[in-house]
């Protein structure tokens, strides 16, 4: 059956969806499960041994690569030099593999979502990676205009409506305005980054600095991994949930931490400096984040995969609690 994917890759996570189409209509749009046991992927590649990149988990996992397009200066791993563009590429690529290998067949289209500040340039540069890795029949949508459509399915919104949207990322937040210009177009009328530290997977580690400053000295150092995993879904239970406890597995035997909400719903000193600014307009120069813009922070199913670097900062916290 003809369908057209949907492909979100984010520096955290990547997420693809597909409609149907049936006779003259489409129908429902079908989020495509990408990992074992969830329909997100971490936005990761895989460095094999003989320099090469290839999609999916693996024991030398490649990620950070997608904030780096527009950046002229390669990737290097192991030795081997990389274009961002084209690690991006191979990721999307390895997304539409997934789902052709489920579906029997090709996509009639595929869209891909961006950042709302990227301009022309990063935008032509990922779209020349594409087309390098075979992937031709690709447009790229800016992520507001993308949400500003879903909207639009379920409810009226008339043309000169202005809608708000915000991304809230692993690593970081974008706040956009996005106009009803036309019956069948949207435009994007001003965006911008929040600053670092206000993303999910700082979430994540803020929640781990928590737990761990309330396990005290005499408790015995729990995995680094497997707390990680559990304060994010601690966090995850945080946007419905006034509290959660979270269970901790540690060398002197079990042990509990309740956290409530209202403990993260100010932002601290440091990140409200980083999030301080304004935002920028799409048409100056639009291939560069720009100034920032800030905004007070909920707790709202923000994601992020579980990182290597990221185990190993919990890993020295535990350390420094120890000592």
């Amino acid at each position: 059956m003809p369908y057209v994917l949907g492909v979100a890759a984010g520096n955290g996570a990547t997420l693809a969806a597909l409609s149907r189409r049936r006779r003259d209509r489409w129908g429902e749009v079908e989020l495509v499960r990408l990992g074992t046991a969830a329909t997100s992927a971490p936005s990761t590649l895989r460095l094999t041994g003989d320099g090469a990149i290839a999609g999916g988990p693996g024991d030398r996992p490649v990620s950070g690569f997608l904030r780096r397009i527009g950046d002229d200066v390669p990737m290097v791993l192991d030795g081997w030099r990389f274009a961002a563009p084209e690690l991006g590429a191979e990721l999307i690529g390895w997304v539409v593999d997934r789902v052709v290998a489920e579906e029997g067949e090709a996509p009639e289209h595929v869209v891909v979502v961006v950042p709302a500040y990227w301009g022309p340039y990063r935008c032509g540069l990922l779209e020349e990676a594409l087309w390098r890795a075979g992937l031709d029949e690709v447009s790229l949508v800016a992520e507001p205009v993308a949400a500003a459509w879903a909207y639009a399915a379920g409810r009226p919104v008339e043309p000169g409506t202005t809608l708000g949207v915000y991304a809230h990322g692993a690593t970081t937040g974008e706040c956009s305005v996005v106009a009803r210009t036309g019956v069948a177009a949207f435009e994007v009328l001003a965006a911008g980054e929040l600053g670092e530290g206000l993303g999910g997977a700082d979430l994540d580690d803020l929640v781990a600095d928590r737990v761990i400053e309330r396990l005290g000295r005499d408790t015995g150092a729990p995995d680094a991994g497997e707390l990680l995993a559990r304060c994010r879904f601690a966090k995850e239970s945080l946007s419905t949930a006034a509290a959660v406890t979270i269970p901790v597995p540690t060398l002197a035997g079990p042990a509990e931490v309740t956290l409530s909400a209202t403990e993260f719903e100010e932002p601290d000193a440091a990140a409200a400096a980083a999030a301080g600014g304004g935002g920028t307009g799409p048409r100056g120069d639009g291939d560069r984040p720009g100034a920032r813009g800030g905004r007070r922070c909920r707790v709202r199913r923000p994601g992020g995969p579980l990182g290597g670097a990221r185990t190993r900062r919990v890993q020295g916290r535990l350390g420094a609690r120890g000592t």
